[in-house]
Formats: structure tokens, C-alpha cells, sequence
């Protein structure tokens, strides 16, 4: 693969494949150092080793394209990470699209110069799945909504079943109660820590003055 092709595959790949998903508005995000390089390579060859060959060729001969191709890529696997963290269960299809989709576009830039029915078939069969994995991923949205659309009619429930006068006048003693305990607290704490000479001490009783006029 000469690298005329070898860059417009990872453009390809760079500008298509984190439509679905991606974030709007990432802002900047440098690829800055090698510790973000080196982990962004990691993430590609880990879960899509050709991308990851065709990055090294990249880098050897069109810098500014390699660049690009990584910034982006970089921002894919962050936000993969952060999903991963918050959302396991979405992370492994929002990960499995994302694999499908790096290898669709593979597919197409290596089908500009080589038209071939096997490509094509292997491409329709390609984007089934992925269109089939995006349809899992909104149905497991749509059972999440479901979910927090659930809690929040409990709430309204609730809200509307209660007595709205006897749990105003009950959240009012109870706040005034919390303001009274802190009160009670931070007056102890000030307290002690005052230095010893400035503690409350009753006054000292002064003993009667003598006179110093004779006869008395």
C-alpha cells in the first residue's frame, strides 16, 4: 500500500469513524507528549491492529497527516476510558461499534484503488453488524430512560399523594434544627481553640482600699 493511500485510509478513519457518538464540541485536546502518544497507540493496536500498522507508516513519512489522525484518535480513546469507568455495560458496544466502524472505512479507502465484489460483499456484511450493535445501543438507552423516567414519576407521586402543608411545616423544623445544632457546634469548636488567657474566667473580687486619712 503506497502512502498516498496509506494517508487518505487514516483520513478516512480519522474523519468517520467517531460520527456515531462522538462528542460535540470536544474543544482541544492536544495529543501533547509521549505518554498520550504511547496510550493512544496502545488503544489502537489493541483493538484494531491494522489501523495501528498503517498509523506507523504514517508517521514515518506524512508527519502533519499522523498528527491529525492521532488527536483524534486520542479523544476516541478518552472517551472510550471515561465510559468505560461510568457505563461498562455501554462501553463494550459503544467499543465494538467503534471497531466495525474503524474497519468499515478501512474497507472503502482500500476499495478506491482495488474494486473488488469481495470487498463489497464483506462491507454490506460489515455495516449489518454495526447497524445491528447501534440498534442494541439504543435500545439500551431507551431501557435507561425508561428507568430515570420511572424514579421521576415516583417522585411526582409522592409529591402530589402528601399532605404539601404538614411537609412544608415539618422540612421548617427540621432545617431550623440543623441550623441550631451547627450553631451549637461551631460555638464549641471557637471556643477551644481560644488561647487559655482569653477563656471566660469569673472576676477576681478586689479587696476594700485603706484609707489614708488619720481617724479612720
Amino acid at each position: 500500500m503506497h502512502t498516498r493511500l496509506i494517508a487518505l485510509t487514516v483520513c478516512l478513519l480519522a474523519c468517520g469513524v467517531w460520527s456515531w457518538g462522538a462528542e460535540k464540541n470536544p474543544g482541544k485536546n492536544p495529543v501533547g507528549g509521549s505518554e498520550n502518544e504511547q496510550a493512544t497507540l496502545d488503544f489502537v493496536n489493541a483493538h484494531h491492529a491494522e489501523l495501528g500498522k498503517l498509523l506507523a507508516k504514517l508517521k514515518k513519512n506524512q508527519q502533519p497527516q499522523y498528527a491529525d489522525a492521532l488527536k483524534e484518535l486520542s479523544r476516541t480513546r478518552e472517551r472510550l476510558e471515561r465510559m468505560q469507568q461510568k457505563q461498562p455495560e455501554r462501553y463494550e458496544l459503544e467499543l465494538a461499534i467503534w471497531k466495525l466502524d474503524s474497519t468499515i472505512r478501512l474497507v472503502v479507502a482500500q476499495s478506491v484503488t482495488r474494486p473488488d465484489d469481495h470487498d463489497r460483499e464483506r462491507l454490506v456484511s460489515l455495516i449489518e453488524e454495526r447497524d445491528a450493535l447501534r440498534l442494541q445501543l439504543l435500545q439500551f438507552d431507551q431501557v435507561r430512560l425508561q428507568e430515570r423516567l420511572k424514579r421521576i414519576q415516583e417522585q411526582i407521586d409522592k409529591q402530589q399523594s402528601g399532605d404539601g402543608a404538614v411537609a412544608a411545616a415539618s422540612e421548617a423544623d427540621r432545617l431550623t434544627a440543623e441550623v441550631r445544632t451547627k450553631s451549637r457546634t461551631m460555638k464549641t469548636a471557637v471556643k477551644r481553640q481560644r488561647p487559655a488567657d482569653q477563656q471566660d474566667e469569673p472576676a477576681e473580687k478586689t479587696a476594700p482600699q485603706k484609707s489614708d486619712e488619720p481617724g479612720k
